[in-house]
């Protein structure tokens, strides 16, 4: 990586605690959200999750974040009107798309890095709380009935 040696046995130890607390996360969403949009978090979580934390992950393996950005994509633009989280959605994709136009060879660190970013993205707006608890990925998303 970045000349930084961490032996297998920490790794696995930084990928089970990342899973749990990704499991904990989505339980969150099933708690606050219907079950549509605990879905939605389970997937977007679940894609996120694999990027940065699966050793097995390579480039073309980043496209399945490509729904889930374009879900928050969308409730950037559709949902909030909020250009500049928008810009950032689109700045992350293409950042992933083009990581080997902009660092050449030595670029294996900043698709992991895009998606630790897009995946705290997304725990922030599962765990943040507001005011209508409902998934705000999805237009007209009524309040989960057990939060209410």
């Amino acid at each position: 990586g970045l000349g930084i040696e961490v032996s297998h046995d920490i790794l696995l130890v930084v990928r089970a605690l990342a899973a749990v607390a990704t499991l904990a996360v989505a339980w969150v969403a099933r708690r606050r959200w219907s079950l549509t949009g605990a879905a939605l978090a389970l997937y977007v979580l679940g894609a996120a999750y694999l990027m940065p934390f699966n050793p097995k992950t390579e480039g073309p393996t980043y496209t399945l974040l490509a729904p889930a950005i374009g879900v928050f994509l969308a409730w950037a633009v559709l949902g909030l009107g909020n250009l500049p989280f928008a810009l950032l959605q689109v700045a992350i994709a293409l950042g992933m798309t083009f990581s080997w136009e902009i660092w050449g060879p030595r670029q294996y660190w900043f698709r992991p890095l895009l998606a630790l970013v897009f995946l705290a993205i997304v725990v922030l707006t599962i765990l943040v709380p507001r005011s209508k608890d409902g998934c705000p990925w999805i237009t007209g998303e009524e309040e989960h009935p057990a939060a209410a």
